[in-house]
C-alpha cells in the first residue's frame, strides 16, 4: 500500500469525521488517501482537504507513524490552522457523512470499535498530546 496522509480539522474540543461510501461502519478524521507519486505529504494533505472537504488551507505537521499491518506503510498526519468557528465544507461524493463530533462522541467510537486502524492511532494521540 502507498503512504498516506490524514488531516485533522479541529475547532476548539470538537473533530471533522466522516463515513466513506466504501466503509459505512467505520469513521475517518477531517481528510485523507494516498500520496501521489512525486507529490510531498504536505502537498498531498493539502489536495485532499480540497478535493475531500472543498476546504483550501494551509496545514501544519504534527507526527507520522508507520501502519504496522502486513504492507507497513507511513502515516503523515498533519492539521489545519485552529479554527474558532466551525467552517463551512462541502463532503465529496465518496463521503456518505461528514460532520463535527465532540471529544467524548469521538472517544465513544473509540471505545465501540468504529474507527478506521489509521484513524484509531491519529485520534489516539491526537488526544494525548494536544487536545
Amino acid at each position: 500500500m502507498d503512504n498516506i496522509v490524514i488531516v485533522v480539522v479541529q475547532c476548539f474540543e470538537e473533530l471533522l469525521v466522516h463515513q466513506r461510501n466504501k466503509n459505512p461502519e467505520f469513521y475517518g478524521l477531517g481528510a485523507g488517501g494516498k500520496i501521489e507519486k512525486n507529490e510531498s505529504s504536505k502537498l498531498a494533505a493539502i489536495r485532499k482537504l480540497e478535493e475531500e472537504l472543498g476546504i483550501v488551507s494551509d496545514v501544519e505537521p504534527l507526527f507520522n507513524f508507520i501502519n504496522s499491518k502486513s504492507h507497513p506503510y507511513t502515516v503523515y498526519v498533519y492539521r489545519t490552522p485552529d479554527y474558532t468557528k466551525k467552517i463551512k465544507f462541502t463532503p465529496c461524493r465518496e463521503f456518505k457523512l461528514a460532520c463535527w463530533i465532540s471529544v467524548p462522541e469521538m472517544d465513544k467510537l473509540v471505545s465501540e470499535g468504529k474507527l478506521l486502524s489509521d484513524t484509531r492511532t491519529t485520534y489516539e494521540r491526537i488526544r494525548r498530546e494536544f487536545i
